[in-house]
C-alpha cells in the first residue's frame, strides 16, 4: 500500500512511502528514519505519528503493532513529528545567587535615574504603570529586593518622583 507520510504541519516535505499493511511500527518508523533526512537522527522514543487527528506517543508497547492494527491504509498521510525536550526540562548552569550577585554589581550612573528634561508623557506614563505595578505586588517586590534595592525602596515609600 502507498502511504504519504511529511515531518511539518505544512506538508512542503512530502514522502511517498510504499509499505505492507502487516508492516510493524518499529520497521516503519525505521524505514521512515532512513528515507526522511530530518529524521535520520531522531531517537524513535521521541517521535510521534499524527494519523486522522489522532496523536500516537511511540513507546515499547506499540512498536510491535501493525500498521493495520492503527487503522493505516492505503494513501493515508502520517505526519511525524519529533517531540524533542525543552530547555526548561534542562538545569539552570548558574544558581540564581550567583546571577543575582552578577545583577547587583552592575553600576548605573545616577544621573541617569533623575528626570530627564527629555522624557516624553507617554514615557513617563510607562514608568509610572510600571511603578505602580511593583506597589501593587509584594511578590515582584521581595523578588526584586536584592537587585535593585533603591527602587524598591522607593515603591516602599510610595516615591515615585525620586526612581525617574
Amino acid at each position: 500500500m502507498k502511504i504519504t507520510v511529511t515531518c511539518d504541519l505544512t506538508g512542503a516535505n512530502v514522502f511517498p512511502l510504499e509499505v505492507n499493511s502487516d508492516m510493524e511500527m518499529e520497521n516503519f518508523l525505521a524505514l521512515c528514519r532512513f528515507e526522511i533526512p530530518v529524521l535520520n537522527g531522531v531517537p524513535m522514543s521521541q517521535l510521534k505519528i499524527i494519523h486522522n487527528g489522532h496523536t500516537i506517543n511511540v513507546n515499547a508497547n506499540n512498536l510491535k503493532t501493525t500498521l493495520n492494527d492503527w487503522k493505516i491504509y492505503d494513501n493515508d498521510v502520517i505526519v511525524l513529528v519529533a517531540d524533542m525536550p525543552t530547555t526548561s526540562s534542562v538545569q539552570p548552569q548558574f544558581s540564581s545567587a550567583v546571577i543575582t550577585d552578577l545583577v547587583k554589581s552592575i553600576r548605573v550612573p545616577q544621573d541617569s535615574m533623575r528626570r530627564d528634561k527629555n522624557l516624553k508623557d507617554s514615557e513617563l506614563a510607562e514608568l509610572r504603570t510600571l511603578f505602580d505595578g511593583l506597589r501593587n505586588s509584594a511578590e515582584r517586590r521581595n523578588r526584586l529586593r536584592n537587585v535593585v534595592p533603591n527602587l524598591i525602596a522607593a515603591v516602599d515609600q510610595n516615591n515615585f518622583a525620586d526612581e525617574i
